[in-house]
């Protein structure tokens, strides 16, 4: 569909209009690339309305508010996607050891580039890396993240009360961490991890 009359445009290289920015894409504004992260209509409606957006420096990781007028046009820019898979960490340089899927060379990620996902990187595993002029802008998994059941215990309310075991119980899971599960789970059963939570999704 076509952009809203008044509203940002993102151009591509050749100069044509494609869309209007959303969160996820990358635009050069000021000379300088940044990935949006929120778009903001400021005033909606008025003649001289504007936009406010939240970006993330793609060189300095830094976060913060651009506000253009309406019409302005800004650059979209293009990042690489690549498939690689996870192979070791390395402790002496504390970082994250992938296989480039296509080219087999290595890229090494910090652990604030990984996240809280480190708990899930198990060898062999593959994800996706966005990045842009070798910087990395987001992290995933390819596939569903399973882990396998391997105890069972109460589940205890935060303030340390045991939990009927018809509501929760707390799962042991196969790569050591403990979460909360439904109260139908049993040992052996395998379930779906959502990453970016840590939490059980369902059982496999």
């Amino acid at each position: 569909p076509a952009p809203a009359r008044g509203a940002l445009l993102c151009m591509s290289a050749g100069g044509r209009a494609e869309s209007q920015p959303c969160k996820g894409m990358l635009v050069m504004i000021d000379g300088e690339p940044f990935e949006v992260l929120e778009v903001i209509t400021v005033d909606p409606g008025q003649r001289q309305s504007k936009s406010k957006l939240k970006v993330r420096h793609v060189g300095t990781g830094a976060v913060a508010f651009r506000t253009l007028k309406t019409g302005t046009k800004i650059q979209e820019l293009a990042a690489a996607s690549k498939t690689s898979t996870y192979s070791f960490f390395d402790e002496s340089e504390e970082q994250f050891v992938f296989m480039d899927s296509e080219t087999f060379e290595e890229l090494r990620l910090h652990r604030d580039q990984v996240g809280d996902m480190t708990d899930w990187l198990t060898a062999g595993v593959e994800v996706d890396v966005k990045a842009f002029n070798g910087k990395v802008l987001s992290f995933g998994f390819r596939s569903k993240v399973i882990e396998e059941v391997v105890d069972l215990r109460p589940w205890l309310h935060p303030r340390g009360k045991q939990m009927h075991k018809a509501y929760y119980v707390c799962a042991c899971l196969s790569n050591g961490l403990t979460r909360r599960g439904p109260p139908y789970l049993k040992v052996g059963d395998k379930v779906v991890i959502d990453p970016q939570t840590g939490n059980i999704v369902r059982r496999v």
